[in-house]
């Protein structure tokens, strides 16, 4: 069996004839267009019934496998492949639906512009090649979109301040600005505060000694025996 597989690098796509953003999208994290896809904010501009952005807030708001679900129909609709039937990929040769949902490979069609092709030795068309290889990326997608909407678009670390000295080396973390926000926050949307607050920690996590040192004068601000706000920004990470 031969298979044309996607290029590793997604080609960034300029968009041309933008819609207008309100203020509302304009403060939700983007995401670049690719492919045959728009930029996200430019695809929730367009979306009329507003199921994307809700969808993207959903993202923002929840954690966990709640969160994972939410990440996974965002990709749908923001492709624009939510209402293809997830099993019209299904195998020629096969009574079973080894890439079980068939919008998983679409959305990866639609974000590379290219269409997957595989075939059986004979040279028949095969729907369903390398089930493992096209999940596995349909998964790494979800990663490099979760790292994107939360790291690269997250706001909140602007909050956090850092001082270094002549030779550029880091020597005082400032953070009374950013729990100053959360606090204010968490007055009105308490869960919502904390897990963005562990997203900043999940992100810190992947910024090297200053992520490190963040960290720990967050934590050095926290109190156990404080609400649940001040208990985890005392708390590692891995405790939250």
């Amino acid at each position: 069996m031969n298979d044309v597989w996607f290029d590793v690098d997604l080609a960034k796509t300029i968009e041309t004839d933008l819609v207008e953003v309100n203020d509302v999208i304009a403060n939700l994290p983007n995401l670049a267009g690719f492919g045959n896809v728009h930029s996200l904010h430019q695809a929730m501009a367009l979306d009329t019934s507003g199921e994307l952005q809700d969808l993207v807030e959903q993202v923002i708001s929840a954690s966990g496998a709640e969160q994972n679900d939410a990440l996974t129909q965002m990709i749908y609709h923001w492709t624009g492949v939510e209402d293809i039937d997830p099993n019209s990929r299904t195998a020629d040769r096969m009574h079973d639906n080894v890439i079980v949902d068939a919008r998983k490979l679409k959305a990866l069609e639609e974000l590379t512009g290219k269409e997957w092709l595989g075939t059986w030795w004979e040279g028949d068309p095969d729907r369903n090649p390398q089930a493992p290889i096209l999940l596995k990326a349909f998964d790494d997608l979800q990663l490099y979109i979760k790292d994107k909407l939360f790291y690269d678009n997250n706001n909140l670390l602007s909050k956090i301040r850092i001082s270094t000295n002549d030779e550029g080396e880091l020597t005082e973390v400032h953070v009374s600005t950013f729990i100053n926000y959360l606090e204010f926050e968490y007055a009105d949307n308490p869960q919502q505060t904390l897990n963005q607050l562990r997203q900043v920690k999940t992100a810190l996590l992947k910024r090297g000694d200053v992520g490190k040192q963040t960290l720990a004068a967050l934590e050095q601000a926290g109190d156990e025996d404080g609400n649940a706000l001040a208990q985890m920004l005392a708390r590692d990470i891995y405790c939250t």
